[in-house]
């Protein structure tokens, strides 16, 4: 575990049997805490979700990207609410569009509330999804009127 800064990445101060990676100057624990937009921070907040949105335990998966190389995108739906998450896996940005049906189905005249993305942007769920480099977005759309 790289956990601070120093030498060895404060892992010992011995000689650590397996190669320190070189980034550890930069990427540790102790950089991670203190920075509230870190990855840390992020899968905490993803943690958090799971407790509080049931569709994420109790719903049925769909996959959405079949045709897609770059981006990773799926529904979730338990009949009460909707899970809609859309993330592009590759280094230039992508434009994705959501199924015709799960859209119709679904989305379209409800308002989807964003849950979590990796960017500071805070993009509202439409039929076509803009997603910059390695972007990643959930959204909840509640499914009674």
């Amino acid at each position: 575990m790289q956990w601070n800064g120093s030498k060895n990445a404060g892992f010992t101060t011995g000689t650590p049997w397996l190669k320190v990676d070189e980034r550890y100057p930069s990427i540790h624990v102790e950089q991670q805490l203190a920075d509230p937009d870190s990855i840390y921070y992020h899968y905490r907040k993803l943690i958090a979700l799971r407790k509080q949105v049931n569709v994420l335990i109790d719903g049925l998966y769909e996959r959405l990207d079949d045709a897609h190389p770059d981006v990773f995108a799926y529904a979730r739906t338990n009949g009460n609410e909707t899970l809609i998450v859309v993330s592009n896996f590759s280094k230039r940005d992508v434009t994705f569009s959501l199924p015709e049906a799960v859209w119709n189905d679904h989305i379209a005249g409800k308002s989807a509330e964003l849950l979590i993305g990796n960017t500071e942007a805070t993009p509202a769920l439409t039929q076509e999804i803009s997603l910059s480099p390695y972007a990643s977005y959930m959204w909840l759309v509640p499914q009674q009127d």
